[in-house]
């Protein structure tokens, strides 16, 4: 099969290995919050669980999304690519932000600059769950309603954003907690994989 259905549908099995990761991610941290290291090698013992914990996560996120690329071949749009690559690369910079955050938290040094680049980068990153989310209506001709799935998720994370974006213009407040939240409690990320897997497996059927 040469149109990429088998490509597609693997974004799609990604898609269910993220949920997984999502379950084990959610495990070790809560199996590790409640450690409190007593030394410098206990946290780095903590530290590379969560290291561990969150790499499929953002791994498999990345394979899933990366099925908008395939879509993108598959189907002459280019839109679909573009939002796809700028959640990817987004993603790839929000995890090393966070390991470099949670890193100097647990050694005490001084957050005040990573906490501004984590701020830049929920920009793009939340910036990519709605271009991706939304740029699926392209595929409309092509696969029918069932691309109201991930439009809908990029319509709930857009209204989302925008009444963030508010309150922290309003209360002065960074983005760290903000961006914080999406990872550690990846309600939105699952939302929309879910309904890229439900697309992915569709569109490989085609």
């Amino acid at each position: 099969m040469n149109d990429g259905s088998g490509k597609i549908k693997w974004a799609g099995i990604f898609g269910i290995c993220f949920l997984l990761s999502v379950i084990i991610q959610q495990t070790v941290l809560r199996a590790s919050s409640t450690l409190t290291p007593s030394n410098t090698g206990q946290f780095y013992l903590i530290f590379a669980f969560w290291s561990l914990a969150l790499l499929p996560f953002f791994a498999t996120m990345i394979l899933n999304v990366r099925g908008y690329v395939y879509l993108a071949e598959k189907y002459n749009r280019g839109i679909l690519k573009l939002g796809a690559w700028l959640f990817s690369i987004a993603a790839v910079m929000m995890y090393m932000a966070i390991l470099v955050s949670v890193f100097q938290y647990g050694t005490h040094l001084d957050m005040q600059l990573t906490n501004a680049v984590i701020g830049l980068i929920m920009l793009p990153y939340v910036g990519g769950l709605i271009t991706t989310g939304l740029c699926a209506y392209s595929l409309k001709n092509d696969l029918g309603n069932i691309v109201f799935w991930p439009v809908g998720v990029g319509i709930i994370v857009l209204l989302e954003a925008i009444v963030v974006f508010f309150q922290l213009i309003i209360q002065g407040t960074d983005a760290t907690p903000f961006a914080a939240w999406y990872v550690w409690v990846p309600v939105y990320e699952s939302l929309l994989v879910i309904a890229n897997t439900i697309l992915f497996f569709r569109a490989a059927r085609d």
